[in-house]
C-alpha cells in the first residue's frame, strides 16, 4: 500500500514540473526582451522548434516586428534616452536593419534558451 501511495505522490509532483516552457511563457517572455519602446513592436510570433541542450532548453522562434518610428525619429527617442550611448544605438539599429519607416516590418528567426527556475521557466538571453 505504501508503496502505491509513494508512487502516486511522485507522479503527481511530476505532473507539476514541465519538461519545457509553454508557448505562453515562451511568447510573453521574448515579446518582453526584444521590445524597444519607440523603435518597434513584436506583432507575430511563431514557435518553430525546441530541445533541451546543455541544461537549457532551446527555443526556436520566427518573430515579426513593425517599426513604431522612421528611423531619424527612433534615434531621437534613443538620444533622448541615454544621450551619447543613444546615438551608438541608432547607428546599430540602421546597421541591423537598414533604413526603415514607421509600419515596416521585418521578419527574424532567432533561437533563444530559458532555464527551469524555482519559479517556473525563465529566459537566459
Amino acid at each position: 500500500m505504501l508503496k502505491i501511495v509513494n508512487t502516486l505522490l511522485l507522479a503527481l509532483l511530476l505532473l507539476g514540473c514541465s519538461g519545457k516552457p509553454s508557448d505562453s511563457e515562451v511568447f510573453e517572455q521574448i515579446t518582453a526582451s526584444i521590445t524597444t519602446p519607440n523603435v518597434y513592436k513584436v506583432v507575430d510570433i511563431e514557435r518553430l522548434n525546441g530541445w533541451m541542450e546543455d541544461q537549457q532548453y532551446v527555443v526556436e522562434v520566427n518573430y515579426t516586428i513593425m517599426f513604431t518610428n522612421d528611423i531619424e525619429n527612433a534615434a531621437k527617442h534613443m538620444a533622448k534616452q541615454s544621450g551619447f550611448l543613444g546615438g551608438l544605438g541608432a547607428m546599430a539599429l540602421k546597421m541591423q536593419f537598414g533604413d526603415f519607416k514607421k509600419g515596416d516590418t521585418r521578419s527574424i528567426t532567432h533561437a533563444f534558451h530559458f532555464r527551469q527556475t524555482e519559479n517556473g521557466w525563465r529566459l537566459n538571453d
